[in-house]
């Protein structure tokens, strides 16, 4: 076993065992003294952890922050209190970001890859069923505590990082890439429209279904006391922050149609709002491409990948939302769409709309 990891936990008080099989074990025997310094620094106090990283070499910031969160991992063994832990890892990740300065385009992945393998199985290092709800609470706590600028940034890392994690069932990829993808919102603050025009661009078609489904039956338009003029205004803000994000991508017009098909999906008389929507969206289908016959053959694909995942989606439910990671809930439009004062678009600390009286 390694004898630096023995000496940290040592100094935290934690069993050695708990680092048998921890994959960064070895590299860091061959770190160096301020290395060693700065790492006891951050994974002992989460209010030193920005001030550690900023400390070394822009080069070397990377490997540091996938260290600490590392050694964090370890600790969770040994902590009796799943919560404080989670707001331990959460708040030192935020620090080590927020230190990060020139390197932080290499930091964020680094950390993204680190929090998805900790999120993982340990026998397997696969995500599995068991695993999405630390993901997603991970996901969330992480999000609500980074700078507004660096939310979107992190979404990105996140979503390609789970995108890349092994498992052996796809559906469980699809399920990994919702609960990241809406924890992610949920936690985004202001930078919500800007975190869900980046899922619509960054997960994989094959995953989007999925997605899509989930987002959609958690903006449902009744359950979320929404008017119809109320519903298609906030649909239009989060379709042309999408449209803009995906513009010029090959598939421009397939991520497109899965966005208005969330919404449709949502919507209290959906062939009604469907009809309304697209009267409106002239503009955005120029912008991603689209010709109406293209973009309604593409609707069409999306509804129905969104009808097959549904049973899928379903699954999720009475694990995540026993813990609320989400709290995703549409407010109305005067309170919700200006995005200066608090975060537009949800209620945070609620369970997803339709889940009120789940027992949660």
């Amino acid at each position: 076993m390694n004898r630096l990891i023995l000496a940290f936990l040592a100094a935290f008080g934690l069993i050695g065992a708990a680092c048998a099989e921890d994959a960064g074990a070895s590299a860091l025997d061959n770190r160096s003294s301020e290395w060693k310094k700065n790492l006891g620094l951050a994974v002992n106090d989460e209010t030193k952890a920005a001030g550690a990283i900023q400390s070394l070499p822009d080069a070397d910031r990377a490997a540091f922050a996938a260290d600490v969160l590392d050694v964090l991992q370890a600790k969770r063994l040994h902590m009796a209190d799943a919560a404080a832990w989670e707001k331990n890892f959460s708040a030192t990740a935020a620090a080590l970001v927020a230190g990060s300065g020139g390197a932080k385009k290499a930091v964020l992945p680094a950390m993204a890859a680190e929090i998805v393998n900790d999120s993982a199985a340990t026998e397997s290092r696969e995500l599995g069923n068991g695993e999405l709800l630390q993901l997603g609470v991970l996901a969330k706590g992480v999000e609500q505590r980074l700078g507004g600028e660096d939310r979107v940034a992190f979404a990105n890392a996140l979503l390609l990082a789970v995108d890349k994690q092994r498992t052996t069932d796809g559906g469980v990829h699809k399920l990994a890439c919702s609960v990241t993808a809406l924890s992610l919102f949920a936690g985004a603050g202001d930078a919500k429209k800007g975190v869900i025009a980046e899922v619509f661009a960054v997960v994989r078609l094959g995953d989007l279904g999925a997605v899509s489904k989930t987002f959609s039956d958690a903006f449902n338009q009744r359950k979320n006391n929404l008017g119809n003029d109320d519903y298609l205004q906030v649909a239009m803000q989060i379709l042309q922050a999408v449209a803009a994000r995906t513009a010029g991508l090959p598939d421009a017009t397939a991520r497109f149609a899965y966005a208005v098909a969330m919404f449709a999906g949502a919507a209290g008389n959906p062939a009604q709002f469907e009809k309304d929507l697209t009267g409106k969206l002239a503009e955005l289908l120029s912008k991603v491409g689209a010709t109406t016959e293209s973009f309604a053959v593409a609707l069409a694909a999306a509804k129905g990948d969104m009808a097959a995942n549904a049973a899928l989606v379903q699954s999720l439910y009475p694990a995540l939302f026993q813990k609320a990671v989400w709290g995703v809930i549409i407010l109305p439009p005067g309170t919700m769409l200006a995005g200066e004062e608090g975060p537009p678009f949800v209620h945070e600390n609620r369970p997803p709309s339709g889940y009120q009286n789940s027992g949660i």
